[in-house]
């Protein structure tokens, strides 16, 4: 979107989508939410009944790192903005399609029972009502004649109010921060085409000496005695899903552990530091 020249990095986002009362979020870019240095929470939260905050910086944009969700799926309503599709759609379109995704999808569709990894709380027992939002959004959407991933913000946003819940984005689906539903041949294509990309290395904002965020990735950077070795990663932290994905730009290696449990960090932790044989910071930040 940015190379045809509907996105750019460096202007605000009430330049696309404006919706944003307080003074400081104002000013937060693009390249501010894909950096996580927006200043904006991870997620708001609110009491029923209760009108939901403002959502505002808590330090001038730019200024140093903080994970937001939040800023993610603004993003989300802004893609939705310029293209004038669901983000569903478009995710599809212009990712899982090309990168031959087929499994893939940012809302759970029940077809997949059969072959879906369950969820599981720390104790191994199976989490109860995780399927719940899906299986009615997905209802919600037949009601209105539309395949789920069509389905807009004014739409999606009105099926949670209907629902009981706020209207703030952790309640919603889909939902570009945390609802991507994949199967490990998927991602790993999906890691394959992304690698591709020049730049995703650079750093946007330093969190300390070993980690900075680039632009949707975190990178590493780690002395050895061959000279430092930079590493891209991620993960993933919902109820009942533990994930991390760790990649090699100058090899064009990637290793993934995905895990049905809230306990997996401590298994995706072993067995990436075993695999690569390096004790990698971004676990002691995590």
């Amino acid at each position: 979107l940015r190379a045809s020249g509907k996105l750019d990095f460096d202007r605000p986002l009430v330049s696309y989508l404006d919706d944003l009362p307080h003074p400081t979020a104002r000013t937060v870019t693009l390249r501010h939410v894909l950096s996580h240095s927006s200043g904006f929470p991870n997620w708001r939260f609110t009491e029923r009944g209760k009108p939901a905050p403002q959502l505002e910086p808590a330090f001038p944009p730019g200024s140093k790192f903080q994970y937001s969700g939040e800023g993610y799926f603004y993003l989300q309503r802004i893609l939705e903005e310029v293209t004038g599709q669901g983000f569903g759609q478009l995710l599809h379109d212009l990712v899982m399609k090309p990168a031959g995704m087929t499994a893939s999808t940012l809302v759970w569709d029940p077809a997949t029972l059969d072959r879906t990894a369950l969820p599981h709380n720390r104790r191994g027992e199976p989490r109860q009502n995780w399927d719940k939002t899906a299986r009615a959004l997905r209802d919600y959407a037949a009601k209105l004649g539309k395949p789920v991933e069509q389905l807009r913000y004014t739409e999606y946003a009105a099926f949670t109010r209907d629902s009981g819940n706020p209207p703030l984005p952790n309640w919603m689906l889909p939902n570009a921060a945390s609802s991507l539903i994949t199967s490990a041949a998927d991602y790993a294509r999906f890691l394959c085409w992304a690698l591709k990309n020049p730049g995703l290395d650079q750093t946007a904002i330093k969190m300390n000496d070993s980690l900075s965020w680039g632009l949707g990735w975190g990178i590493e950077r780690i002395p050895t005695a061959k000279g430092a070795r930079t590493f891209l990663w991620q993960w993933g932290d919902n109820g009942g899903y533990k994930n991390f994905v760790l990649a090699e730009p100058a090899t064009g290696d990637a290793l993934f552990v995905f895990t049905n449990g809230d306990s997996g960090a401590r298994l995706y932790e072993r067995v990436l530091t075993r695999a690569t044989g390096i004790e990698h910071p971004a676990f002691f930040w995590l």
